[in-house]
């Protein structure tokens, strides 16, 4: 049988012919940039000025609205409108002015900055913020070295606890320190403190918060029985990003001193909070908090407490760490043979869970 190449070729031209008739249309959005770029590929979402577009071996990719020209869909999406208080499906195509919507939409052509949302972002903005709480905390232990009557090393540990939705914040917190110290063949207590509170703060607007608070504290060696404060204020965030955050808060409430010797005072005090914090990069976070708490009964006692630290992530889903810093502690009306300023250094391994 003589082979015929010329009928083989025929019949595999008509084959592919077939396929490529039959075969399914790949479908590829596509976006403009400003720059002239184009790039293919899916739009998944596009809220608070940021498209979320994935683009074959590029990956996910999160593009600044106002770096786009034009946004074209070969299929319906999912939009919400200014005007219209339900989703709306669309496709999009490129316009002199914006873009070009294809459906059920109020205006042919619209300005892309006037999108609330689009793509699967509909769908999260109508259900609405997650209410649940999260929860987070953390345990540090170390050693912590203090100047003031005498230079010693103490053994300080911590532990804290945080729930946190987008209206709520309650957190707690409980601190030690204890150390002895020989001195001639005589051991005696050189740190023995405990403190603890609570605080519940609620959201009003953005930046802008309420909350209320109480703090305790037994030192031993200072011979304050109790020192509990409650008080209530207004919290300012004026910076809050992924790496900067600088807040105010400001509080007025009441003091209750109770001393080992049975004498008790009961005052009106303020309360004025510095707290920033700053994401230096992925491993090592520093943080600077200071409160300043006047006594309003007596001008001359008021209370300074400031602490700085940096935290070094050991592992990269951030649950070790090393936290060191410095602590300053200054009561300008102390107990009886007692400093003014106490001085902490500590350096802690810790936990976060």
């Amino acid at each position: 049988m003589k082979f015929d190449f010329s009928h083989c070729l025929l019949r595999g031209f008509i084959g592919t012919l077939i396929l490529c008739i039959f075969a399914p249309v790949t479908k590829a959005d596509k976006i403009t940039l400003i720059n002239g770029d184009s790039l293919r590929g899916k739009v998944i979402s596009l809220s608070q000025g940021k498209l979320i577009f994935e683009s074959g071996p590029l990956g996910q990719l999160t593009i600044e609205l106002n770096q786009i020209r034009t946004i074209q869909t070969d299929d319906y999406l999912p939009i919400l409108l200014p005007d219209y208080d339900r989703p709306l499906q669309v496709r999009l195509g490129p316009a002199p002015r914006g873009v070009y919507l294809e459906g059920p939409a109020p205006k042919n052509q619209i300005d892309p900055n006037n999108i609330i949302a689009l793509g699967d972002a509909v769908e999260k903005i109508l259900q609405g913020p997650d209410k649940s709480f999260k929860w987070t905390g953390d345990v540090e232990l170390g050693l912590s070295g203090r100047s003031g009557n005498t230079e010693r090393i103490a053994t300080l540990g911590k532990a804290r606890l945080e729930a946190k939705n987008p209206d709520w914040t309650m957190s707690a917190y409980v601190s030690a320190i204890y150390a002895e110290q020989e001195r001639y063949g005589v051991t005696r207590r050189t740190d023995d403190e405990i403190k603890g509170g609570a605080r519940l703060q609620r959201m009003i607007t953005d930046g802008i918060s309420a909350y209320v608070k109480v703090d305790a504290e037994r030192d031993k060696i200072e011979k304050i029985k109790l020192r509990g404060v409650l008080d209530a204020g207004l919290g300012i965030c004026w910076l809050d990003n992924e790496r900067l955050l600088y807040e105010n808060r400001l509080g007025f409430g009441y003091q209750q001193k109770e001393y080992e010797n049975n004498g008790r005072i009961y005052s009106a005090v303020g309360e004025l909070t510095s707290d920033l914090r700053y994401k230096a990069n992925d491993h090592i976070d520093l943080s600077q908090e200071t409160t300043w708490i006047p006594d309003f009964n007596r001008q001359t006692d008021w209370r300074l407490r400031a602490e700085s630290a940096a935290t070094i992530y050991l592992d990269n889903s951030h649950r070790f760490f090393i936290k060191s810093g410095l602590i300053h502690d200054y009561d300008n009306h102390p107990t009886r043979n007692v400093e003014r300023l106490d001085m902490y250094y500590f350096t802690n391994l810790g936990y976060k869970f």
